[in-house]
């Protein structure tokens, strides 16, 4: 267990960086919105966060390789049915059950190492106990992260594009040889959390993948959501008109209503003191899920990116969630 409970909070990374853009300034400016001057600085402002903060994470430093666990993995890379190419890790176990996890905004598939806000995050470790438990394991880096490719919108977004991944992914598996008929479970974190739920809401997407036998999702929520209690509503919203014109979703756009399209059994995952997120709206997503669901609470300290190590380090509730259901 990390000694440094406090560290590695991404929104805080994020805020940090908002902050070096705009300064001290930027909330006085934000509020006179009679001034154009003040209007040109929220507008400069806002292309900054979008530049610095939503811009693609690609060939972002790894904490590890699955062969500093003892693991063969299969470089491999496949396409989405928007002809972005994605690249990532296959660890051969089983070929009865297979286990497909993607990552947090602003790392990649291995999670991310340490100084990028405090300790380390590794996703490796979480592999491995699928691995030891018999599965074969995807690990992939998603559009506009890692090694994979930027897509036709290059934000780090978690919206109906990277939807588009996770029905990517499972294919991809289904395609391989001796897989066709594995059943497989997909984790989806963070802003792939906010993604898996629209994968299921897509035409061809997941919902018609007989294959997929259950999800586990962590920590959803929008960026609006956590963003502006930190930014402040004036800045989200001259964001989300910049996102607008370029043809991107919003800040806004919540996959809670995508949960109706999900046909497979859920375990939703949070930390109950996420200082970004809110225990109403965990407990509003999970009563919108239709399935057969758990709610699993981590009662971890007041630091979004807590859970993502906590999977690491107890691993288990996801280990035990595939067993029941992927049969």
């Amino acid at each position: 267990m990390p000694s440094r409970f406090m560290s590695f909070s991404i929104m805080a990374v994020m805020a940090a960086g908002m902050l070096a853009i705009t300064g001290p300034q930027a909330v006085n400016a934000a509020s006179d919105t009679t001034s154009e001057a003040a209007q040109a600085e929220l507008t400069e402002q806002a292309a900054g966060f979008i530049s610095s903060v939503l811009s693609p994470k690609q060939n972002s430093p790894r904490p590890s390789t699955p062969a500093d666990f003892g693991m063969v993995a299969e470089d491999v890379e496949f396409q989405t049915s928007d002809g972005v190419t994605l690249r990532g890790w296959l660890i051969k176990g089983g070929t009865d059950k297979v286990a497909i996890q993607s990552h947090f905004v602003l790392a990649n598939r291995s999670g991310a190492p340490e100084g990028r806000g405090g300790d380390v995050a590794n996703l490796s470790m979480t592999a491995k106990a699928f691995h030891d438990a018999g599965y074969t394991v995807l690990m992939f880096d998603a559009r506009n992260h890692g090694e994979s490719d930027k897509g036709p919108i290059p934000f780090a977004m978690g919206t109906q594009q990277d939807s588009r991944d996770y029905v990517a992914a499972v294919d991809f598996i289904t395609s391989l040889p001796g897989y066709e008929n594995a059943s497989i479970g997909v984790t989806g974190m963070c802003f792939g959390a906010s993604a898996l739920p629209g994968a299921f809401a897509l035409d061809d997407g997941l919902a018609s993948r007989e294959n997929v036998k259950a999800i586990t999702i962590i920590q959803p929520g929008t960026w609006g959501q956590l963003m502006r209690g930190v930014l402040g509503d004036t800045m989200v919203d001259e964001i989300n008109r910049q996102l607008a014109a370029v043809g991107s979703d919003d800040m806004d756009l919540d996959s809670k209503p995508n949960t109706a399209s999900i046909n497979v059994p859920v375990m939703l995952m949070q930390n109950q003191n996420d200082p970004l997120g809110s225990q109403a709206y965990t407990n509003d997503y999970f009563d919108a899920i239709p399935t057969e669901k758990t709610l699993h609470w981590i009662d971890g300290p007041a630091d979004r990116g807590y859970a993502y190590r906590h999977i690491t380090e107890h691993p288990e509730p996801l280990v035990q969630w595939f067993d029941q259901h992927l049969n």
